[in-house]
């Protein structure tokens, strides 16, 4: 397992759709940003991120990144979790959105955004992808037809090709 740095949206829609304990199944430890936390506990956000974000668990390492944020033209959340992740020499950034996303791959990160998580615990058989997909469009989670359809292919491949190895 290695350490990862989230960015808010992972998060919150694993919380919303009863997942967010594959974060600690697939990497142990995960760092949050002190930014994050505070934009769980917005009050536009659900009730039940709210209450999460008021008492991570213990597998959660809420982090300050004390130096000077670096202007990536990105909201709060992302941009701690970028430099955060650069400052302590982390690879894996998870985050969703698409202009965070090529930030962080020009700073030289690795991002996943939750459908990869989904699809990585389907892999490993913590989950059951597509009833947590159906959970997860559930939400107000922003993702076209076509991301979420190749997605559900890519899942498919690996369970047909893992049936194959048997």
């Amino acid at each position: 397992m290695s350490l990862v740095v989230t960015d808010t949206s992972p998060i919150n829609y694993l919380v919303q759709i009863g997942q967010v304990e594959l974060l600690e199944k697939l990497f142990g430890t995960v760092i949050v940003p002190q930014t994050v936390v505070m934009e769980l506990q917005r009050p536009q956000a659900p009730a039940k991120v709210r209450q999460w974000a008021a008492n991570p668990p213990a597998w959660v390492d809420v982090r300050r990144f004390e130096g000077p944020k670096p202007d990536f033209s990105l909201d709060d959340g992302e941009t701690e979790a970028i430099a955060l992740a650069m400052h302590l020499q982390i690879k894996t950034v998870l985050m969703d959105e698409r202009k965070g996303r090529r930030v962080a791959s020009e700073q030289g990160l690795t991002t996943i955004g939750t459908l990869t998580l989904l699809e990585l615990g389907d892999a490993r058989g913590l989950l059951d992808y597509e009833p947590v997909l159906e959970n997860l469009r559930a939400t107000n989670f922003h993702a076209g037809e076509k991301l979420l359809t190749a997605s559900l292919e890519r899942v498919k491949a690996e369970r047909a090709r893992k049936a194959s190895q048997n």
